[in-house]
């Protein structure tokens, strides 16, 4: 079944109570849902929806990805996330019309506008120029209506999270996955370094992670590079067939 962490934040970091999370459905402005609630499997949620368990809201959807070991988990605006296995099915409103932008919205709602998929190229440009939370950059690095070029830009957060997103995008810029992995390597061998000039001490540790942590990213960032590469490849030998 279904479930909801209680993880839910408002913008000063504290958490939500949960009349509080339950009564946010249909508070933002400029957001038209369908008039009903609908229930599909878990998986089919879509970044930007109403999500509903047992008829209560619980959120609006940011990212929705697989679980190790099967079933879906739910990112929601509000910083919870919903759990489902496999099978498992939630209650939905899907939006229809972007929302409107607004100053005065909360910090959560800001983020849901920055990952809601219908936000466009202008609304994802206004997050890079007035928001520098790694929230947003998330939101913007892994948009599948985000440019290169604003990938590239929301990329350069130093969270391994935002990056990490920037590479899985598939609109991800081959310069943004060579930056990424020059980067990872050089800071790498950075801690390396620290490690050795100190030798073992309580820090140890957590610097040996955070070494694995820039190795998994160079990783990734070169199964990127290797894809390219393998678009290039193919993209000439159909060219050399054309030519024949």
């Amino acid at each position: 079944m279904a479930d909801v962490n209680d993880r839910s934040r408002h913008d000063n970091g504290q958490f939500a109570t949960e009349a509080e999370t339950k009564t946010a459905a249909g508070q933002l402005d400029g957001l038209t849902a369908a008039p009903t609630i609908f229930t599909i499997d878990a998986s089919m949620v879509r970044a930007g929806d109403s999500v509903f368990l047992d008829g209560e809201f619980v959120g609006h959807a940011m990212q929705v990805s697989p679980k190790i070991g099967g079933g879906t988990s739910i990112r929601i605006h509000n910083g919870g996330i919903v759990t489902a296995d496999e099978d498992d099915v939630v209650g939905i409103e899907r939006a229809t019309q972007p929302m409107e932008w607004d100053e005065n919205l909360t910090y959560w709602d800001k983020v849901y506008y920055a990952n809601h998929q219908l936000t466009d190229t202008d609304g994802l440009q206004h997050i890079l120029d007035t928001e520098a939370e790694d929230d947003f950059m998330f939101a913007v690095a892994s948009h599948r209506n985000a440019t290169p070029d604003q990938i590239e830009q929301a990329s350069k957060h130093h969270s391994l999270w935002v990056r990490t997103a920037a590479l899985d995008n598939p609109l991800c810029p081959q310069h943004t996955a060579k930056r990424i992995l020059a980067e990872s390597l050089h800071l790498a061998e950075a801690e390396r370094a620290v490690i050795h000039k100190e030798g073992r001490n309580p820090m140890t540790p957590y610097r040996e992670e955070q070494v694995k942590a820039y190795v998994n990213l160079a990783d990734l960032a070169t199964a990127r590079l290797d894809e390219f590469l393998a678009a290039a490849r193919i993209n000439e030998m159909l060219t050399a067939a054309e030519a024949e």
